[in-house]
């Protein structure tokens, strides 16, 4: 979810950290106009000054410590907080701060509850990068900007947090989609809904027809623990040429260094290109195969079922069980996982020396694809 966010007021930004699991909602009052930023410097949401709002706690502290907001005390949220049982026709809000993935889960989790009882409607309140997320899955109500008003919020039966995340110890060893329904109290997903992609950007995306397999490989950021290694990738993305594949890089703009990726026709760099989560599911679902780590390409992946090889290090391999078509490889290196996707090795190393481990070596992830591929023959 979530990793960090900045308040800027009066004209000078001030960085303050939020942390990855939200816990609980607080009512607040903006002391003056502060625009919201994510760690990459982009703008999440606005905060108007005097108006009354609903932030998870985490987002509270860091802003009253920077002078942001105020907490308003003995102003009650009007209405409970969903914690299972039966529905018949309300109406229930779910906030949402998360990362891309978790939208994913949590929008499959939202749509089993919705199953279940079909006249409930649910409406997320989300910052703009999620609600992409979300406007791909069915809908089980409105989508709504991030954050609430306190009038906003009372005009429903329930909210719905993820206050009781913070009680599942550090080393859960569940699923996404475990984790997501205990703590929302709904059905748990056996799989995913399919992403419904516009039709206008499958043609935008239609690619030329090809007899040779066409794979993806989602290049992870710089730095960041869950990144396949850049001698790796280059090792990788050479057999796979070799062996008559078309490779299709995909990721951030920054996330590839290029120089060292065979310069070829059967290399497609994609990094940067597809903005939105619409425009890479166009990409990943005419693909064969896909090669990612723990990220959304996999969550993406999974869900439009298509075939996944997912080098784990850093995380858990159990975060992608979700999905029948992902076939997940744990690092066998003592130190994973380590459980610290984010920020610097907890060992003082410059990269994640789990993944040079001999499971997630390029021969080994290609052995893999081959028999994922042949099992599922789509190629």
């Amino acid at each position: 979810m979530k990793r960090g966010a900045g308040v800027r007021q009066r004209s000078q930004t001030r960085q303050i950290r939020s942390i990855v699991w939200v816990q609980t909602v607080q009512i607040v009052e903006a002391i003056a106009d502060a625009n919201v930023f994510d760690t990459g410097g982009q703008p999440v949401y606005r905060l108007c000054a005097g108006n009354h709002f609903v932030l998870y706690d985490t987002e509270v502290g860091h802003g009253i410590r920077d002078k942001a907001l105020r907490l308003i005390e003995g102003l009650d949220r009007a209405l409970p907080v969903y914690g299972g049982g039966h529905l018949t026709d309300q109406k229930l809000i779910l906030p949402f701060i998360g990362r891309r993935g978790d939208a994913l889960v949590v929008s499959s989790c939202l749509f089993a509850l919705k199953q279940r009882y079909p006249r409930i409607s649910i409406d997320i309140a989300a910052p703009e990068e999620a609600r992409e997320v979300f406007e791909l899955m069915p809908r089980t109500g409105e989508l709504l900007s991030y954050p609430l008003t306190v009038g906003h919020v009372k005009g429903y039966d329930y909210y719905m947090s993820f206050e009781e995340i913070e009680a599942i110890p550090r080393g859960w060893n569940r699923s996404c989609a475990d984790v997501f329904s205990a703590c929302l109290h709904t059905p748990r997903p056996t799989a995913p809904p399919l992403p419904a992609i516009p039709v206008d950007v499958k043609k935008l995306w239609a690619l030329e027809p090809t007899a040779c397999p066409r794979i993806a490989i989602h290049v992870g950021l710089p730095g960041s623990l869950r990144s396949y290694p850049t001698d790796l990738l280059a090792r990788l993305v050479g057999r796979l040429i070799d062996d008559g594949v078309d490779v299709y890089l995909v990721g951030a703009s920054s996330a590839v260094d290029r120089a060292s990726i065979p310069d070829t026709t059967k290399v497609h760099d994609l990094c940067g290109r597809t903005r939105t989560p619409a425009d890479l599911a166009a990409v990943l679902e005419q693909m064969d195969a896909v090669v990612t780590g723990d990220s959304f390409p996999l969550h993406l992946a999974g869900a439009l079922g298509v075939p996944t090889i997912a080098p784990f290090t850093a995380t858990d391999a159990v975060i992608g069980s979700d999905y029948p078509s992902v076939v997940t490889i744990q690092s066998e290196a003592g130190c994973s996982p380590c459980h610290v996707p984010t920020g610097v090795c907890p060992h003082g190393h410059n990269e994640c020396v789990a993944h040079h481990e001999h499971s997630l070596s390029p021969e080994a992830l290609i052995e893999r694809i081959d028999s994922l591929m042949a099992v599922v023959g789509r190629v």
